[in-house]
């Protein structure tokens, strides 16, 4: 199918965004990967896609893949835009919506809950299988850790500098692993994201439902669900809202999740980590926003940016995330600890692919994770 392009949308290295217009006059984005890399992580975040849509009372959270290549995936064009770009908007408003998509992601989350007895696939975990769910979720979280540890090699940073060193020795002393013991108590939850930041939810109305369409049918049968195989262990009374019409969509999802029972799996304290570290973090020291350099235009309103008690306040006053933290004590020694995991993912990914100064950001973000991690060992 072709598609006529329009604009492109400012993005990282590695890949190219488009506003496009498909042969039937719909308007489309369409996302390419420039690399295999980022064509092995596209594949994965439409195979998660796909299985998240195929699931009635959370498809309306995510939008349909109109067609899909390899590198290049066709979704529905929002014209709300994205929740950051709410922030031009009332401070109030602003601070409501990223509650409620945090909500919504918690409720997404707690429809299924990581079966006992399955090794399920490791993904991206990087550790040796471990059984029981709570023990696969210290894996998990060991595994997201390792492997950005791990990259900062590839990405030219000196891995025996601080605080690299100290995390480093953390791995291989044990202190991490007491730290999981301590933070980690509770199994993973279904991966209603993996990349939760404010441009990776799209605001969505009652005619976005209908306009969506289908999705394309060139899934690959590989992924598909087994028909009678659905998990009964959801909980009815952290259900999703209807989604005849839900507010958001979520876009962008990780892909690089841990596969089991035919479902992909996250910890959705990570994922509020992820929107904490770069909304009130990264991008109010690097002066960005979206990740990248996307300052507004001159005489436009300013963004408003939230601050991180303001941001945990809201998101903890969401009844989903009440019900989901009123069987996790220790909620907030694990969302520090993925704040620290993010920002060390973050000082490989300004390397690689940020659009310049690569590294000057790099550096900034260094330092916030060297307090952070001391914020961590201070717990």
């Amino acid at each position: 199918m072709t598609y006529r392009l329009i604009r492109r949308f400012p993005t990282m290295a590695g890949r190219c965004v488009h506003l496009a217009v498909a042969p039937d006059g719909r308007e489309v984005v369409v996302k390419r990967a420039l690399d295999p890399a980022a064509a092995a992580s596209l594949a994965g975040s439409v195979r998660q896609l796909r299985r998240l849509r195929e699931m009635p009372e959370i498809a309306g959270y995510y939008p349909p893949v109109l067609d899909y290549t390899g590198d290049t995936v066709v979704l529905p064009y929002y014209r709300r835009g994205t929740l950051d770009g709410a922030a031009a908007g009332p401070r109030e408003t602003f601070r409501r919506l990223v509650a409620e998509a945090v909500g919504c992601l918690f409720a997404v989350s707690a429809q299924r809950t990581f079966p006992a007895g399955s090794a399920g696939s490791a993904g991206s975990v990087g550790s040796a299988e471990l059984s029981g769910p709570v023990l696969a979720a210290r894996a998990f979280w060991r595994g997201q850790l390792t492997r950005r540890l791990d990259r900062l090699a590839r990405a030219g940073a000196d891995r025996w500098a601080e605080p690299f060193s100290s995390i480093a020795a953390a791995l291989d002393d044990g202190l991490l692993d007491r730290l999981l013991a301590q933070a980690v108590r509770r199994p993973l939850g279904l991966a209603a994201h993996g990349d939760f930041g404010l441009h990776n939810v799209l605001l969505a109305g009652p005619d976005d439902a209908a306009s969506d369409g289908a999705d394309s049918n060139t899934a690959d049968p590989t992924n598909a669900a087994p028909t009678n195989a659905a998990p009964t262990n959801a909980d009815p009374t952290n259900a999703a809202p209807d989604t005849a019409g839900p507010a958001f969509r979520f876009i962008d999802l990780r892909g690089q999740t841990r596969w089991a029972g035919s479902l992909p799996w996250w910890d959705p304290v990570l994922d509020l980590a992820t929107l904490i570290t770069f909304h009130t973090l990264i991008e109010p020291a690097l002066g960005v926003r979206d990740g990248i350099d996307r300052r507004p235009d001159p005489g436009s309103a300013a963004l408003a940016t939230l601050t991180r008690d303001e941001l945990v306040a809201a998101a903890a006053a969401q009844p989903a995330v009440r019900s989901w933290v009123a069987t996790d004590p220790t909620w907030q020694l694990r969302t520090q600890l993925g704040v620290v995991t993010r920002l060390l993912g973050s000082v490989s990914d300004q390397l690689l692919t940020a659009p310049g100064d690569r590294r000057a950001r790099a550096g900034v973000l260094t330092d916030l994770l060297t307090l952070e991690w001391k914020a961590l060992l201070s717990c």
